[in-house]
């Protein structure tokens, strides 16, 4: 009998040890969160808070953490507007002047007009490609190219 009272002690001191271990990680993990960030599917976010695009890596404890691709650019703030689907996010940006460093490396972005006009962006999430700035002309031309409809922005 006192074998017994032992073995059930022992069992629900584990399942309490392992029960309020799956609440401590749940509830830190929650903490790393940002609620300000929406999801636009394949690596991509749009960021509230600071008005900018930016590819990250899928976690639960680093959602946050940008990918390091070549082929992959971050659209800076200031974005405008945006839609999205399965296969494209369709962005319109107004550069924020002065440019931010800690979202991309503003060398590789080069505005066809001035940074006080507004621009247009297309990410393929299907490949994970980001083309832009692009003047409207150039994103109704490209946009055909890809056969997207232009009702969305």
């Amino acid at each position: 009998m006192v074998e017994k009272n032992k073995k059930y002690k022992t069992r629900n001191v584990i399942i309490w040890v392992v029960s309020l271990t799956i609440v401590v990680i749940l509830i830190s993990s929650l903490l790393f969160i940002k609620q300000d960030q929406i999801d636009l599917g394949c690596h991509f976010i749009y960021d509230e808070e600071h008005h900018c695009i930016t590819a990250h890596q899928i976690g639960l404890l680093f959602p946050f953490i940008i990918k390091q691709q070549p082929e992959r650019k971050n659209i800076p703030p200031e974005v405008i507007d945006y839609v999205y689907n399965d296969s494209f996010i369709l962005v319109k940006q107004k550069p924020k002047i002065p440019l931010e460093q800690i979202y991309y490396d503003s060398n590789d972005i080069l505005y066809p007009n001035s940074p006080n006009s507004e621009y247009y962006w297309i990410i393929d999430k299907r490949n994970g490609y980001v083309i832009g700035p692009l003047s409207y002309i150039d994103y109704c031309s490209k946009c055909k190219e890809y056969e997207i409809d232009l009702n969305g922005l």
